[in-house]
């Protein structure tokens, strides 16, 4: 049997050597992931489709390839949600923008309806 020595100050004692045993890998990694699921394959996709037309696409749940190196898998979109509202870009086109002389400006001479 191959030892080790190691020697502390005046004292020394024999280590044994390295224990080379068999462990079966796959069942303690299926021991270790049996309480939580196994993250996604590929990222998952959903697509939002408003009122106006418009669409958004985004992740709900990115995969673990995408936590490691930050690169995006191919789009495919495993969810379509249905809003009844128009999209961001359109609510800020239909608002108008008050601004602070607007109380100065006749307008009457422009407004179609007045006779």
């Amino acid at each position: 049997m191959l030892t080790k020595k190691i020697s502390i100050a005046s004292y020394s004692y024999r280590q044994p050597p390295l224990c080379l045993c068999f462990i079966n890998i796959s069942s303690l990694a299926a021991a270790a992931t049996a309480h939580r699921p196994a993250p996604p394959v590929m990222c998952e996709w959903y697509r939002r489709n408003y009122a106006c037309g418009h669409h958004f696409t985004g992740a709900s749940e990115w995969c673990y390839r995408y936590s490691q190196t930050q690169k995006r898998c191919k789009v495919v979109v495993t969810q379509v949600d249905y809003d009844s509202s128009v999209c961001k870009s359109c609510m800020k086109k239909g608002v108008k923008t008050e601004v602070p002389w607007e109380h100065m400006i006749d307008r009457s001479k422009f407004d179609p309806n007045q006779e």
